[in-house]
């Protein structure tokens, strides 16, 4: 098809244009009348001695009918906390314990290369398992000592300077424990860093399992 001009093709009606793929339509949405919302910040309340207050530190104004006070406040806040580590279940993962020399604790993505490196060094009958805690806080501690029960010795991989280690040597305190992994990130500091390399996590495990059999020794 030609314009009128004949020197160029027409362009087609959208409706012509086969294949194309059209935006949603992005306009505004109603709603409806919104319920009000005590706790929101909007402003409202503002210069009549009324507005709310958001601080880690009181969560009520001094000149308040009934002030909580700083100290008071963090009895509260201890209260709570005993309140969600009654109602949360500690949760992990686990895999290939049994007859594991070394048990490996991993958490997040690092938690999923470890698993990942200790399957297919199991399957080349290496005696590695791993645990990755579900839970941070409250800490899986009963059981990472149930996997461990066949351990000679336990390594904590995080892509950090070492802060779960600290959960794993209170959980289990008569197995020495190592860390293998450390900080670490590419050039741009954005990329894969290589501590989540899977090869160099195979080295390290293998490093650490050669150690412990060889004081075993």
């Amino acid at each position: 098809m030609r314009s009128e001009a004949g020197s160029r093709p027409a362009r087609k009606a959208p409706s012509e244009t086969a294949g194309l793929r059209w935006a949603p339509d992005t306009g505004p949405i109603d709603f409806g009348p919104l319920e009000p919302k005590d706790w929101a910040l909007d402003g409202s309340s503002s210069g009549h001695g009324s507005a709310k207050i958001v601080s880690p530190i009181m969560p009520t104004k001094r000149d308040a009918p009934h002030p909580i006070l700083y100290g008071e406040y963090l009895g509260m806040v201890a209260d709570r906390q005993a309140v969600i580590a009654e109602g949360v279940e500690a949760l992990a993962e686990t895999g290939h314990t049994e007859g594991a020399e070394l048990i490996m604790v991993a958490y997040g993505t690092p938690g999923r290369i470890v698993r990942y490196v200790v399957k297919k060094l199991r399957e080349e009958g290496y005696p590695v398992g791993y645990v990755r805690p579900i839970t941070l806080w409250p800490f899986p501690a009963e059981i990472l000592r149930n996997a461990c029960r066949d351990a000679k010795a336990i390594a904590v991989h995080e892509l950090n300077s070492g802060q779960m280690v600290e959960d794993v040597m209170l959980a289990v305190r008569h197995l020495p424990v190592s860390k293998t992994g450390g900080v670490s990130m590419d050039e741009s500091g954005f990329g894969i860093a290589p501590d989540l390399t899977p090869t160099i996590v195979r080295e390290r495990i293998l490093k650490t399992l050669a150690n412990i059999q060889e004081q075993a020794a």
